[in-house]
């Protein structure tokens, strides 16, 4: 609802995703053979995604061959961020939208986006596309086909608008966007699907001739390089559609380079909170001793959550609420309880899971590790498995027939050689012996 939000998202998401970020994983894949390999065994299963996605960008379904394609991959672009978003939003919450609570969804700092269809005649509109092409081109390594090899002069102007007025926009197909319903922010999930990326990343083609990628780095004092010019530019539009004033490029080039990305001052609020919550528990000023069950009574006495609001620069500190206290086998448990390790790490799971529910009396029907989580019991896995799935039945046999300290060597070590851990067994279904369902057990702790 500020330009300056405006001129931080044209900078982090626009200009650092599309012409840095993209651009600098799609180099590592041509330099590095084994580079999706490596990620695919290291990084999480979103990162892996993304890398995926963020190569697919730039050497797949969006690859440029020369600055014709950067024409229109810009205007397509302008097309998708400036028409097809805000009517998308537009369409998923109407004007008169109410939430959950009957508040109307369009009030406060939230603004109603009116889309901007692009036009010929405007020159922020032909300085978005025309930066954005320049900066397709320079980091992918095409030279511009003009004498003065600028595309922002009289030349290129020609051959941009000329290209601009022969591409038509498809037709426009209502889609519905995933948003919170609390915020303003844009959930971007990747699809949940591992067969669509593993088939992508195996159509992904490494280029046979030399491919000179060259990632973005911002720089605001070279005039030259269509940054700020492009930062102020795609800035200026989204000023327009969420009916913002919009500042001047001087205005707008003072606040790009200051502007700090939020990862690095959201990692640094976040460190220093936690050490000075660190500094609490190691501060020989305090003299409580942690057990398997009062981490609530620390939580209350000593520990505090803190929560940071960097779009109104507010912060709040306060104490957590108590957590709800159940019974469970005579005992008063929370979330927080804990039991164990009362076994040697080489005990077949199977046996861990039987001597439970002799000492708890209790009957399980379903139990997993936390962190990761890897299913070890479920009775209602079908025994005989449909055609082209594995039989689940079977492989949670074989986990039982294991040790912790097997399975986490197979699943989380993979060969690599650590040091004994604690994990946490999680009971998820049970039964007393009475019939009764078993509502809330503590975590069970084992060493692997």
């Amino acid at each position: 609802y500020r330009v300056e939000h405006c001129l931080q998202y044209s900078r982090e998401l626009l200009f650092e995703g599309k012409f840095s970020k993209d651009v600098e994983t799609a180099k590592k894949f041509v330099a590095d053979p084994s580079f999706l390999a490596t990620q695919k065994q290291t990084a999480t299963m979103n990162d892996y995604f993304e890398y995926i996605m963020q190569i697919d960008r730039v050497l797949g379904s969006e690859a440029c061959h020369d600055f014709r394609d950067c024409v229109l991959w810009a205007r397509k672009f302008y097309e998708d961020e400036f028409v097809t978003t805000p009517k998308n939003r537009a369409h998923t919450y109407p004007r008169n939208h109410v939430d959950r609570t009957g508040t109307p969804y369009w009030t406060g700092t939230r603004r109603f986006p009116e889309f901007q269809e692009f036009d010929v005649r405007d020159e922020q509109h032909m300085r978005f596309v025309t930066t954005a092409a320049a900066l397709r081109a320079h980091s992918l390594g095409i030279p511009l086909p003009f004498a003065d090899k600028r595309a922002d002069r009289a030349e290129g102007q020609a051959f941009i608008r000329e290209q601009c007025l022969a591409w038509r926009p498809p037709a426009w197909v209502p889609k519905i966007v995933q948003e919170e319903e609390e915020g303003d922010k844009k959930v971007t999930e990747l699809p949940n699907n591992p067969a669509f990326y593993e088939e992508l990343a195996q159509r992904l083609v490494r280029p046979t001739a030399a491919c000179p990628l060259a990632p973005e780095h911002f720089e605001k004092d070279d005039d030259s390089n269509y940054h700020i010019d492009f930062i102020w530019s795609s800035a200026e539009l989204r000023c327009r559609v969420f009916g913002i004033e919009p500042a001047t490029r001087l205005k707008s080039k003072v606040i790009a380079g200051h502007i700090i990305p939020a990862v690095v001052t959201t990692t640094a609020l976040i460190t220093g909170v936690g050490c000075c919550e660190l500094m609490k528990y190691f501060s020989p000023a305090n003299t409580f001793t942690e057990t398997p069950n009062n981490a609530e009574a620390l939580c209350d006495n000593v520990f505090r959550n803190i929560n940071f609001d960097l779009a109104t620069n507010e912060v709040a500190v306060f104490c957590a609420a108590q957590a709800p206290h159940h019974k469970f086998n005579g005992q008063t448990i929370t979330l927080w309880s804990k039991e164990g390790p009362m076994l040697r790490p080489d005990t077949p799971i199977g046996d861990y899971l039987n001597l439970l529910e002799a000492r708890h009396r209790m009957k399980i029907t379903m139990a997993s590790l936390k962190q990761p989580h890897i299913t070890l019991k479920n009775n209602v896995a079908p025994h005989k498995p449909a055609d082209g799935e594995k039989c689940l039945h079977c492989l949670l046999q074989r986990y039982q027939r294991m040790t912790f300290t097997q399975l986490i060597d197979e699943k989380v070590r993979k060969g690599v050689p650590g040091q004994p851990r604690v994990f946490a067994v999680l009971v998820e279904d049970a039964d007393t012996e009475e019939g009764e369902m078993v509502e809330h057990t503590p975590q069970f702790l084992v060493l692997a």
